[in-house]
């Protein structure tokens, strides 16, 4: 839900995630860009009761929207 939240109304997905001890990784796709990885570091660590170090691997897509008549 932390993820989630801080994604908001963005046009993202998370690809892939995982958690290692203390360290959270998020693989994310999308058109748009993320938000500040501070803020979603500080929501987990607080989540979590201790430390967490956040890294966020970001893969833009470009997203096109057509339409046509006959």
């Amino acid at each position: 839900p932390y993820v989630r939240a801080w994604i908001g109304g963005r046009n993202l997905s998370v690809a892939d995630w995982s958690v290692d001890g203390d360290s959270v990784t998020l693989d994310l796709t999308g058109p748009d860009t993320p938000a500040d990885a501070q803020a979603l570091a500080s929501e987990l660590a607080a989540a979590y009761g201790s430390p967490v170090t956040l890294t966020i691997n970001y893969v833009p897509t470009q997203q096109d929207v057509a339409s046509g008549t006959p």
